[in-house]
């Protein structure tokens, strides 16, 4: 699975540099959306240990399983964060992410804070798979 993940980024890149090359620009937030979700779904290619599982997974990304709602109580703070970081990202585009006074500094703080809560969740190393 690891030589498909690899062949996926070396196609992702190949696509990016001939659309370069043809002069095929899109807009920013358009480019950034499209490598986000591109990285999104290789990496499940990686993780997968085949590909059935793989597709499984892409087909729970992508809501082809129904999509359970139940549990989105439990993720207000995670989606609170998220539309939060959206208008950050939104509001200032084109200047590099610097602090920009009070506020930002308290978003920042609270992203941290929020980060502590999870370092207690023990994953398996990664690459103790290959």
């Amino acid at each position: 699975m690891f030589l498909l993940w690899g062949l996926l980024h070396g196609v992702g890149q190949a696509v990016e540099k001939i659309g370069a090359r043809i002069g095929l620009t899109l807009p920013k937030w358009l480019a950034w959306a499209l490598t986000f979700s591109f990285i999104n779904v290789t990496w499940v290619f990686f993780r997968a240990e085949e590909i059935p599982v793989a597709l499984r997974l892409l087909k729970g990304m992508s809501g082809l399983n129904g999509l359970g709602l139940g549990s989105a109580a439990g993720l207000k703070w995670a989606i609170l964060l998220i539309l939060l970081l959206t208008v950050v990202i939104l509001v200032r585009p084109e200047q590099p992410l610097k602090v920009r006074g009070w506020k930002t500094l308290l978003a920042m703080a609270l992203i941290f804070v929020f980060s502590l809560f999870f370092f207690n969740r023990i994953t398996p190393f990664l690459y103790f798979n290959f």
